[in-house]
């Protein structure tokens, strides 16, 4: 009988209690969403871009984290995968890292870090500016990166989509 709801019911301290607890889990709820929503969400809305020459089909959220991690580092048709990126402090390259890879731009050094430490890869290609990163990518066969709002129009350049 200790277990039936009713029982807890009965008394108003224990309703109490009840509203109380129910109240905490959703205030934390909130709190975690709230925070998820700022963590994950950024005005600067990033655009994964490839020069025109890599093959036009779906790549999954895993394919793409492995070319930018640098693991993958050929194409389906075999071309190696040519590929820049911005400085770590750089608002688009945070804005990238968080919303289109799911991870924070620290943890993609690292990779970096350990494929060049260890002598079994290389880092990316960084870029100073957008300006460059689209000229960048425009101009090198089966290269890829990411853009803020990529609003130039340009013929050697397509967004890729996954």
């Amino acid at each position: 009988m200790k277990y039936n709801v009713f029982y807890y019911l009965k008394n108003v301290n224990n309703v109490q209690l009840l509203l109380i607890k129910i109240v905490s889990i959703l205030r934390l709820f909130f709190i975690s969403f709230i925070f998820s929503f700022i963590l994950f969400s950024n005005s600067k809305a990033t655009e994964i871009i490839v020069n025109n020459t890599v093959p036009n089909q779906h790549y999954s959220l895993n394919t793409i984290r492995a070319i930018f991690v640098m693991r993958m580092t050929t194409w389906k048709n075999g071309q190696h995968i040519k590929v820049f990126v911005l400085p770590d402090n750089h608002p688009t390259h945070q804005a990238f890292t968080k919303n289109k890879l799911a991870m924070f731009p620290h943890q993609l050094r690292s990779f970096w870090n350990r494929l060049v430490d260890s002598g079994t890869g290389k880092s990316p290609t960084e870029v100073n500016s957008l300006a460059q990163m689209l000229q960048s990518v425009a101009t090198t066969p089966y290269a890829i990166g990411y853009v803020e709002n990529r609003a130039s129009a340009n013929a050697n350049i397509r967004s890729l989509e996954y």
